[in-house]
């Protein structure tokens, strides 16, 4: 609270004022930052393409905001909150999906999206508390993985590739992988929706 109380240039004590508790503060900085996440201007038919645009500008934004990782999870209450949710379900509720499976579709893929972000956070944290420069660090890593090639090579390739874990492509991976599972979900949705109209078509067929 001093740290906050000090960027705004006024006393701790003096937030008191304006909020009951530093849980509403920290709500009302959670849905500052959701509404700097560029949505799109216009829903898309197309929902991976909408959805992946969301969650890349989402990605982008929290990078910028180091401390949103630690402030865990928030009531989401907020109206700048409310039009993040709109936008990102509007696809999916455009479909017919029911209310509760999108809520646990968009829930997945923030999951995604914020241990993302926190995984993110805490590499780039770890750079700046050994108190080297990029250049130092990728040495220093480099270092280490040929020092464990010495030991055992397979280890050493793998502690490689978990280094790269909290860059673009390891993002895009995953998100791929996200979406792609959330099109087999809504495949499977769609198909049982599909056969269980079929008794009442075939009955109205019939009569």
């Amino acid at each position: 609270m001093r740290n906050i109380a000090r960027k705004l240039g006024a006393a701790a004590t003096s937030l008191y004022w304006y909020v009951s508790s530093k849980d509403d503060i920290y709500e009302l900085m959670a849905d500052e930052l959701i509404g700097e996440i560029k949505l799109p201007k216009q829903q898309s038919a197309d929902w991976r393409a909408h959805l992946r645009a969301i969650a890349i500008e989402t990605r982008r934004t929290l990078s910028r905001h180091s401390w949103f990782p630690v402030l865990g999870i928030q009531p989401g209450l907020g109206p700048k909150t409310k039009g993040y949710g709109q936008a990102a379900s509007a696809p999916l509720a455009a479909r017919g999906i029911e209310r509760s499976e999108w809520i646990n579709i968009l829930g997945t893929l923030n999951n995604y999206i914020n241990g993302f972000a926190y995984r993110e956070s805490a590499w780039n944290r770890l750079q700046r508390q050994s108190g080297l420069d990029m250049r130092q660090w990728q040495a220093r890593l480099e270092g280490l993985v040929e020092r464990t090639a010495d030991q055992n090579r397979e280890l050493a390739a793998q502690t490689a590739d978990r280094m790269v874990l909290h860059g673009d492509y390891s993002f895009e991976y995953g998100l791929n992988v996200v979406l792609d599972g959330i099109a087999a979900r809504l495949a499977r949705l769609e198909s049982a929706r599909a056969s269980s109209d079929l008794p009442q078509s075939a009955t109205e067929s019939g009569a």
